[in-house]
């Protein structure tokens, strides 16, 4: 069997069960202990939220080395090893990765989200745009909470009787993911909740 490498610390993956040849493991059982998985369900005003990992620093330098330094092979170690469960989660529903502006997508050169997404094999619709605006990570709580009104609405779709999955890395005031709550409700579906892969609280 082809020998395979941890995309984050370049040592082979050993099989460490029989399932590891249908998983198709992308990190090392090392790498993967050093995460902290933490299943989170919460409400934020009217919107249903859950996330799978608590703040981690390891999963934030992860996330810095794939965001900020471009690492794009870095994208499928975010879900793993939940993407079945991810893909039985989103069974019959219609994921929606939250905005990113378009600066951003070409200063990045690619879109982060929908690499995750893509990197898992999750179908999902971009139909979600943000406005040109400060980087979030730089804004105060109470311009936060501002930010829902640059999201747009790039292309309306019939999303009547669809149940929908609002799909982020990181929820931190949890504004943005309310502020496409907000705006998806103009199309009038049947349901929406939130997943981030991550919870951060905001200090």
């Amino acid at each position: 069997m082809e020998n395979k490498y941890c995309k984050v610390c370049f040592n082979p993956i050993e099989p460490s069960s029989p399932l590891t040849v249908f998983l198709s493991p992308v990190i090392c059982d090392s790498c993967l202990a050093k995460r902290k998985f933490h299943f989170n369900k919460e409400k934020i005003g009217e919107l249903n939220m859950f996330s799978i990992y608590y703040h981690d620093d390891v999963l934030m330098q992860w996330l810095y080395q794939y965001k900020t330094i471009c690492d794009y092979e870095l994208r499928s170690v975010f879900l793993t090893p939940f993407e079945l469960l991810f893909k039985f989660l989103t069974l019959n529903k219609v994921v929606i990765p939250l905005p990113s502006t378009d600066e951003s997508i070409q200063k990045r050169g690619f879109n982060h989200l929908i690499g995750i997404l893509e990197s898992a094999d999750i179908r999902y619709l971009d139909i979600l745009g943000k406005t040109p605006g400060p980087v979030q990570k730089d804004l105060t709580l109470e311009d936060r909470k501002k930010v829902k009104d640059r999201i747009i609405i790039k292309k309306r779709i019939d999303l009547s009787k669809k149940d929908i999955i609002l799909f982020d890395d990181v929820l931190t005031t949890g504004s943005t993911m309310v502020g496409c709550f907000e705006k998806l409700q103009e199309l009038k579906p049947r349901s929406i909740r939130g997943f981030a892969l991550m919870r951060q609280h905001y200090s």
